[in-house]
């Protein structure tokens, strides 16, 4: 199963809906959420944002989080 969650390249990454589709021919049970994979970006962001001492890679992993916020997705197996 794992070859199958990893992309064929090292610096690529699988979208959201190709892993969802992997995991659902792997195992018979997988729920998915794309409201509650948002919902736990911006919770984190925001968390992030409430740190007082964020440092320069902080504030990167916010943007990035704040990029990828809408092809989040919460997955259950």
């Amino acid at each position: 199963m794992v070859d199958r969650l990893l992309p064929n390249s090292a610096s690529a990454y699988l979208s959201p809906l190709v892993v969802v589709n992997r995991l659902k021919s792997e195992f018979s049970y997988v729920e998915t959420d794309g409201e509650e994979g948002r919902r736990y970006i911006l919770e984190t962001i925001e968390r992030l944002k409430a740190n007082t001492s964020l440092r320069s890679v902080d504030h990167q992993m916010v943007q990035k989080l704040a990029h990828i916020r809408n092809r989040a997705i919460f997955v259950c197996v």
